[in-house]
Protein backbone atom coordinates (compact mmCIF):
# COMPACT_ATOMS: atom_id res chain seq x y z
CA UNK A 1 0.00 0.00 0.00
CA UNK A 2 1.23 3.52 -0.81
CA UNK A 3 1.38 6.34 1.66
CA UNK A 4 -1.41 8.88 2.07
CA UNK A 5 -4.18 6.44 1.26
CA UNK A 6 -7.49 7.30 2.90
CA UNK A 7 -9.23 4.58 4.94
CA UNK A 8 -12.55 4.82 6.74
CA UNK A 9 -13.06 2.24 9.49
CA UNK A 10 -16.51 1.82 11.02
CA UNK A 11 -16.65 0.18 14.44
CA UNK A 12 -13.13 1.46 15.08
CA UNK A 13 -13.32 1.18 18.88
CA UNK A 14 -13.79 -2.59 18.82
CA UNK A 15 -11.06 -5.21 19.06
CA UNK A 16 -10.65 -5.66 15.31
CA UNK A 17 -11.29 -2.02 14.40
CA UNK A 18 -8.72 -0.55 16.78
CA UNK A 19 -6.04 -3.05 15.73
CA UNK A 20 -6.81 -2.48 12.05
CA UNK A 21 -6.57 1.31 12.42
CA UNK A 22 -3.17 0.97 14.10
CA UNK A 23 -1.90 -1.28 11.31
CA UNK A 24 -3.18 1.01 8.55
CA UNK A 25 -1.53 4.08 10.11
CA UNK A 26 1.79 2.21 10.25
CA UNK A 27 1.37 1.68 6.49
CA UNK A 28 0.98 5.42 5.99
CA UNK A 29 -2.80 5.65 5.76
CA UNK A 30 -4.87 8.53 7.02
CA UNK A 31 -7.62 6.79 8.98
CA UNK A 32 -11.06 8.15 9.77
CA UNK A 33 -12.35 5.97 12.57
CA UNK A 34 -16.07 6.02 13.34
CA UNK A 35 -17.81 4.64 16.43
CA UNK A 36 -20.78 5.54 18.63
CA UNK A 37 -19.20 3.77 21.64
CA UNK A 38 -22.34 1.79 22.40
CA UNK A 39 -20.15 -1.35 22.28
CA UNK A 40 -16.63 -0.16 21.49
CA UNK A 41 -14.36 1.19 24.24
CA UNK A 42 -12.67 4.61 24.20
CA UNK A 43 -9.60 3.20 25.95
CA UNK A 44 -8.97 1.00 22.89
CA UNK A 45 -8.14 4.21 21.00
CA UNK A 46 -5.78 5.78 23.54
CA UNK A 47 -2.68 5.33 21.36
CA UNK A 48 -4.49 6.17 18.14
CA UNK A 49 -5.83 9.50 19.39
CA UNK A 50 -2.27 10.79 19.76
CA UNK A 51 -1.51 10.17 16.09
CA UNK A 52 -2.12 13.01 13.63
CA UNK A 53 -3.08 10.52 10.92
CA UNK A 54 -6.03 9.28 12.95
CA UNK A 55 -9.31 11.21 12.92
CA UNK A 56 -11.96 10.01 15.36
CA UNK A 57 -15.59 10.71 14.59
CA UNK A 58 -18.23 9.85 17.18
CA UNK A 59 -21.26 8.87 15.15
CA UNK A 60 -23.87 6.13 14.77
CA UNK A 61 -23.34 4.71 11.28
CA UNK A 62 -26.85 3.22 11.29
CA UNK A 63 -28.22 6.79 11.30
CA UNK A 64 -27.94 8.59 7.95
CA UNK A 65 -28.81 11.99 9.44
CA UNK A 66 -25.99 11.69 11.99
CA UNK A 67 -23.51 10.80 9.26
CA UNK A 68 -24.62 13.74 7.13
CA UNK A 69 -24.32 16.11 10.10
CA UNK A 70 -20.91 14.92 11.37
CA UNK A 71 -18.87 13.79 8.37
CA UNK A 72 -17.34 16.05 5.73
CA UNK A 73 -14.40 14.54 3.87
CA UNK A 74 -12.24 16.64 1.57
CA UNK A 75 -10.80 13.66 -0.31
CA UNK A 76 -12.10 10.45 -1.81
CA UNK A 77 -11.80 7.18 0.14
CA UNK A 78 -9.41 4.46 -1.02
CA UNK A 79 -10.66 1.82 1.43
CA UNK A 80 -13.97 1.55 3.24
CA UNK A 81 -13.71 -1.03 6.05
CA UNK A 82 -17.17 -2.05 7.26
CA UNK A 83 -16.63 -3.54 10.73
CA UNK A 84 -19.49 -1.99 12.71
CA UNK A 85 -21.77 -4.74 14.01
CA UNK A 86 -23.45 -6.02 17.15
CA UNK A 87 -20.98 -7.90 19.35
CA UNK A 88 -23.51 -8.59 22.12
CA UNK A 89 -24.94 -11.81 20.70
CA UNK A 90 -27.16 -12.43 23.72
CA UNK A 91 -28.80 -9.00 23.29
CA UNK A 92 -29.43 -9.86 19.65
CA UNK A 93 -31.14 -13.08 20.67
CA UNK A 94 -33.40 -11.29 23.14
CA UNK A 95 -34.34 -8.53 20.71
CA UNK A 96 -34.36 -9.06 16.94
CA UNK A 97 -34.11 -5.31 16.34
CA UNK A 98 -30.60 -5.21 17.83
CA UNK A 99 -29.01 -7.00 14.89
CA UNK A 100 -31.36 -5.40 12.39
CA UNK A 101 -29.98 -2.00 13.42
CA UNK A 102 -26.46 -2.72 14.72
CA UNK A 103 -25.45 -5.36 12.17
CA UNK A 104 -27.48 -4.75 8.99
CA UNK A 105 -28.36 -1.06 9.05
CA UNK A 106 -24.80 -0.12 10.01
CA UNK A 107 -23.74 -1.75 6.74
CA UNK A 108 -26.55 -0.44 4.53
CA UNK A 109 -26.45 3.15 5.73
CA UNK A 110 -22.64 3.27 5.59
CA UNK A 111 -22.72 2.14 1.97
CA UNK A 112 -25.47 4.59 1.06
CA UNK A 113 -23.71 7.53 2.70
CA UNK A 114 -20.08 6.89 1.75
CA UNK A 115 -20.82 6.04 -1.90
CA UNK A 116 -20.30 9.70 -2.82
CA UNK A 117 -16.75 9.50 -1.44
CA UNK A 118 -15.84 6.35 -3.38
CA UNK A 119 -14.28 6.26 -6.83
CA UNK A 120 -13.50 3.64 -9.45
CA UNK A 121 -10.41 2.24 -7.71
CA UNK A 122 -11.84 2.31 -4.18
CA UNK A 123 -12.35 -0.99 -2.37
CA UNK A 124 -15.02 -1.91 0.16
CA UNK A 125 -14.03 -4.58 2.69
CA UNK A 126 -16.84 -6.15 4.71
CA UNK A 127 -16.30 -8.26 7.83
CA UNK A 128 -18.69 -11.19 7.73
CA UNK A 129 -18.95 -14.36 9.81
CA UNK A 130 -19.27 -18.11 9.85
CA UNK A 131 -22.70 -17.44 11.39
CA UNK A 132 -24.16 -16.97 7.90
CA UNK A 133 -24.00 -20.74 7.33
CA UNK A 134 -25.83 -21.85 10.44
CA UNK A 135 -25.45 -25.32 11.91
CA UNK A 136 -23.76 -26.92 8.92
CA UNK A 137 -22.40 -30.45 9.29
CA UNK A 138 -19.73 -30.56 6.58
CA UNK A 139 -16.50 -28.64 6.18
CA UNK A 140 -17.31 -25.12 5.01
CA UNK A 141 -15.97 -23.66 1.79
CA UNK A 142 -16.86 -20.55 -0.22
CA UNK A 143 -18.75 -22.53 -2.87
CA UNK A 144 -21.49 -23.62 -0.46
CA UNK A 145 -24.67 -21.79 -1.41
CA UNK A 146 -26.95 -23.21 1.26
CA UNK A 147 -27.32 -20.68 4.07
CA UNK A 148 -29.40 -21.36 7.14
CA UNK A 149 -28.33 -18.95 9.91
CA UNK A 150 -29.76 -19.85 13.31
CA UNK A 151 -29.11 -16.48 14.96
CA UNK A 152 -30.35 -12.97 14.25
CA UNK A 153 -26.70 -11.95 13.97
CA UNK A 154 -26.09 -14.52 11.24
CA UNK A 155 -29.21 -13.42 9.36
CA UNK A 156 -28.13 -9.76 9.53
CA UNK A 157 -24.63 -10.57 8.29
CA UNK A 158 -26.05 -12.57 5.37
CA UNK A 159 -28.48 -9.78 4.51
CA UNK A 160 -25.56 -7.33 4.63
CA UNK A 161 -23.59 -9.48 2.18
CA UNK A 162 -26.53 -9.57 -0.22
CA UNK A 163 -27.01 -5.81 -0.02
CA UNK A 164 -23.28 -5.16 -0.52
CA UNK A 165 -23.17 -7.41 -3.58
CA UNK A 166 -26.18 -5.71 -5.19
CA UNK A 167 -24.98 -2.22 -4.22
CA UNK A 168 -21.48 -2.76 -5.63
CA UNK A 169 -22.67 -4.27 -8.89
CA UNK A 170 -25.04 -1.37 -9.54
CA UNK A 171 -22.47 1.28 -8.56
CA UNK A 172 -19.56 -0.68 -10.11
CA UNK A 173 -17.46 -0.61 -6.94
CA UNK A 174 -14.90 -3.25 -6.01
CA UNK A 175 -15.65 -5.16 -2.82
CA UNK A 176 -14.39 -7.98 -0.67
CA UNK A 177 -16.23 -10.13 1.89
CA UNK A 178 -14.10 -11.83 4.54
CA UNK A 179 -15.89 -14.40 6.69
CA UNK A 180 -14.16 -14.55 10.06
CA UNK A 181 -13.98 -17.53 12.40
CA UNK A 182 -13.73 -16.81 16.17
CA UNK A 183 -11.37 -13.88 16.70
CA UNK A 184 -9.34 -13.61 19.92
CA UNK A 185 -6.70 -11.28 21.26
CA UNK A 186 -6.37 -7.89 22.93
CA UNK A 187 -8.39 -5.96 23.76
CA UNK A 188 -10.83 -8.78 24.60
CA UNK A 189 -14.37 -7.55 25.26
CA UNK A 190 -16.48 -10.70 24.95
CA UNK A 191 -16.35 -14.36 23.97
CA UNK A 192 -15.37 -17.64 25.57
CA UNK A 193 -11.85 -16.64 26.65
CA UNK A 194 -13.04 -13.34 28.12
CA UNK A 195 -15.76 -15.23 29.99
CA UNK A 196 -13.51 -18.00 31.30
CA UNK A 197 -10.71 -15.67 32.42
CA UNK A 198 -13.11 -13.51 34.40
CA UNK A 199 -14.73 -16.55 35.99
CA UNK A 200 -11.42 -18.09 37.00
CA UNK A 201 -10.49 -14.88 38.82
CA UNK A 202 -13.83 -13.88 40.30
CA UNK A 203 -15.95 -16.99 40.86
CA UNK A 204 -15.68 -20.15 42.95
CA UNK A 205 -15.51 -22.38 39.89
CA UNK A 206 -15.34 -22.15 36.12
CA UNK A 207 -18.83 -22.76 34.75
CA UNK A 208 -18.93 -23.69 31.07
CA UNK A 209 -21.98 -23.02 28.91
CA UNK A 210 -22.64 -26.35 27.22
CA UNK A 211 -20.91 -29.71 27.63
CA UNK A 212 -17.54 -28.53 26.31
CA UNK A 213 -17.69 -30.48 23.05
CA UNK A 214 -18.20 -27.32 20.97
CA UNK A 215 -15.31 -27.07 18.51
CA UNK A 216 -14.43 -24.08 16.32
CA UNK A 217 -11.45 -22.44 14.57
CA UNK A 218 -9.79 -19.43 16.22
CA UNK A 219 -7.52 -16.66 14.89
CA UNK A 220 -5.39 -14.20 16.81
CA UNK A 221 -6.44 -10.65 15.99
CA UNK A 222 -3.02 -9.47 14.78
CA UNK A 223 -2.80 -12.28 12.22
CA UNK A 224 -6.37 -11.56 11.16
CA UNK A 225 -5.42 -7.92 10.48
CA UNK A 226 -2.46 -9.08 8.39
CA UNK A 227 -4.80 -11.29 6.38
CA UNK A 228 -7.33 -8.50 5.83
CA UNK A 229 -4.67 -6.07 4.61
CA UNK A 230 -3.07 -8.75 2.44
CA UNK A 231 -6.36 -9.44 0.66
CA UNK A 232 -7.23 -5.74 0.37
CA UNK A 233 -3.98 -5.06 -1.52
CA UNK A 234 -4.50 -7.84 -4.06
CA UNK A 235 -6.55 -7.92 -7.22
CA UNK A 236 -8.28 -11.06 -5.96
CA UNK A 237 -9.97 -13.56 -8.24
CA UNK A 238 -12.93 -13.97 -5.88
CA UNK A 239 -15.13 -11.65 -3.82
CA UNK A 240 -15.54 -13.92 -0.80
CA UNK A 241 -12.85 -15.52 1.37
CA UNK A 242 -12.91 -17.65 4.49
CA UNK A 243 -10.00 -16.86 6.76
CA UNK A 244 -8.44 -18.96 9.46
CA UNK A 245 -5.77 -21.56 10.18
CA UNK A 246 -5.70 -24.85 8.32
CA UNK A 247 -6.81 -26.99 11.25
CA UNK A 248 -9.92 -28.49 12.84
CA UNK A 249 -10.26 -25.91 15.60
CA UNK A 250 -10.27 -26.23 19.38
CA UNK A 251 -12.84 -27.72 21.74
CA UNK A 252 -14.30 -25.51 24.46
CA UNK A 253 -13.21 -28.20 26.94
CA UNK A 254 -9.61 -27.68 25.86
CA UNK A 255 -9.95 -23.90 26.20
CA UNK A 256 -11.27 -24.29 29.76
CA UNK A 257 -8.33 -26.55 30.65
CA UNK A 258 -5.87 -24.09 29.14
CA UNK A 259 -7.34 -21.23 31.19
CA UNK A 260 -6.93 -23.25 34.38
CA UNK A 261 -3.36 -24.20 33.40
CA UNK A 262 -2.20 -20.73 32.39
CA UNK A 263 -3.77 -19.10 35.46
CA UNK A 264 -2.27 -21.87 37.64
CA UNK A 265 -5.66 -22.30 39.23
CA UNK A 266 -7.08 -25.25 41.15
CA UNK A 267 -10.69 -24.22 40.59
CA UNK A 268 -13.09 -26.86 39.36
CA UNK A 269 -14.55 -26.79 35.85
CA UNK A 270 -18.31 -27.45 35.74
CA UNK A 271 -19.95 -28.28 32.42
CA UNK A 272 -23.51 -27.88 31.23
CA UNK A 273 -25.52 -30.59 29.50
CA UNK A 274 -26.29 -29.12 26.06
CA UNK A 275 -24.13 -29.56 22.96
CA UNK A 276 -24.33 -25.79 22.39
CA UNK A 277 -23.46 -22.84 24.61
CA UNK A 278 -26.54 -20.66 24.10
CA UNK A 279 -29.51 -20.29 21.81
CA UNK A 280 -28.20 -19.36 18.37
CA UNK A 281 -24.75 -20.81 19.04
CA UNK A 282 -23.28 -22.98 16.27
CA UNK A 283 -21.47 -25.63 18.33
CA UNK A 284 -19.22 -27.06 15.63
CA UNK A 285 -17.86 -25.85 12.32
CA UNK A 286 -14.68 -26.14 10.30
CA UNK A 287 -13.24 -24.02 7.48
CA UNK A 288 -11.63 -25.09 4.21
CA UNK A 289 -9.17 -22.21 3.65
CA UNK A 290 -7.58 -23.47 0.44
CA UNK A 291 -8.85 -20.42 -1.52
CA UNK A 292 -7.04 -18.09 0.88
CA UNK A 293 -3.92 -20.26 0.87
CA UNK A 294 -3.81 -20.24 -2.94
CA UNK A 295 -3.85 -16.45 -2.85
CA UNK A 296 -0.61 -16.70 -0.88
CA UNK A 297 -1.65 -16.21 2.73
CA UNK A 298 -1.40 -18.85 5.46
CA UNK A 299 -1.95 -18.30 9.17
CA UNK A 300 1.18 -19.06 11.17
CA UNK A 301 -0.63 -19.73 14.44
CA UNK A 302 -2.90 -22.73 14.88
CA UNK A 303 -6.27 -22.32 16.56
CA UNK A 304 -4.80 -23.68 19.80
CA UNK A 305 -1.80 -21.32 19.67
CA UNK A 306 -4.11 -18.35 19.07
CA UNK A 307 -6.23 -19.38 22.06
CA UNK A 308 -3.18 -19.84 24.32
CA UNK A 309 -1.72 -16.48 23.38
CA UNK A 310 -5.07 -14.74 23.93
CA UNK A 311 -5.41 -16.32 27.39
CA UNK A 312 -1.89 -15.19 28.36
CA UNK A 313 -2.51 -11.64 27.15
CA UNK A 314 -5.89 -11.42 28.86
CA UNK A 315 -4.42 -12.74 32.09
CA UNK A 316 -1.83 -9.93 32.06
CA UNK A 317 -4.49 -7.35 31.32
CA UNK A 318 -6.81 -8.52 34.11
CA UNK A 319 -3.99 -8.72 36.67
CA UNK A 320 -2.78 -5.23 35.72
CA UNK A 321 -6.30 -3.89 36.22
CA UNK A 322 -6.43 -5.40 39.71
CA UNK A 323 -3.08 -3.88 40.60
Amino acid sequence: MQKNKISVVTGVAGTIGSNLANALIKLGHIVYGIDDFSLGKRKNLDLLKKNKKFKLIKCDVSNYKQLKKNIFLKKKINYLWLLAANSDIQAGIRDRNVDLVKTFMTTKISLDFFSKYLFKNSKIIFSSSSAVYGNIKKKINENIKLFNPISNYGEAKLLSEIYLDDFSKKKKFEYLIIRFPNVVGPPLTHGVIYDFCNKILNQKYLKVLGNGSQKKPYVYVHELISCMIFLSKKKTKYKIYLCGPNDKGVEVRKIANEVVRIFKSKKKIIYGKTSYGWKGDVPNYNYNVSRLNKEGFKFKQSSLQAVQEAIRQNKLSLLNEKN
